[in-house]
């Protein structure tokens, strides 16, 4: 699989908020309300948001990443100098083991584009795949908080960036 990732466009956007995803993960769907979904696709294809498409030549729009203020969950204490990271996966490929792939990616991308001393992620707290990814490629849990958008727990976890 060779990932590519670019800026994520109208039409990725609007496949992406069609993803549906089995629970306990369909925490992560988007709202099926089609005013809402003209907002988030409105949103994530707007450039200065900060939001990027992950790719590959054989299956298309594979997932997608987000840095910045769209990847922080309401709650969670942002005061350290951080660059936040979130991301996706289409749910097809969920579970597969990719997602150590996926991450590595998006921190590679994150360190090239941003040039950040610390990234951050916020993982939801029943989430243990995703924290088992973020922790095998060096990020460390630094606390739990409730979500302010919904009351769901999270763990936050940082990772340290060596400059060269």
């Amino acid at each position: 699989m060779t990932l590519q990732i670019k800026p994520l466009d109208e039409l990725m956007a609007r496949e992406m908020v069609a993803w549906r995803y089995e629970s306990p993960y369909d925490v992560y769907n988007f709202s099926s309300d089609e005013a809402a979904i003209a907002d988030v696709v409105k949103y994530y294809a707007d450039s200065k948001n900060s939001a990027y498409a992950m790719t590959d030549s054989e299956h298309g729009l594979i997932g997608f990443c987000s840095f910045g203020e769209d990847a922080k969950v309401g709650g969670g204490d942002y005061t350290v100098d951080a660059l936040d990271l979130g991301m996706g996966i289409r749910p097809d490929m969920t579970g597969q083991g990719n997602g150590t792939v996926f991450a590595l990616k998006t921190v590679d991308f994150a360190i090239a584009r941003f040039k950040p001393n610390r990234l951050r992620v916020a993982v939801a707290k029943f989430n243990r795949r995703a924290q088992k990814v973020w922790q095998n490629i060096g990020f460390v849990m630094t606390v739990e908080f409730t979500s302010t958008f919904d009351g769901s727990q999270y763990v936050m976890m940082v990772h340290e960036v060596m400059q060269l």
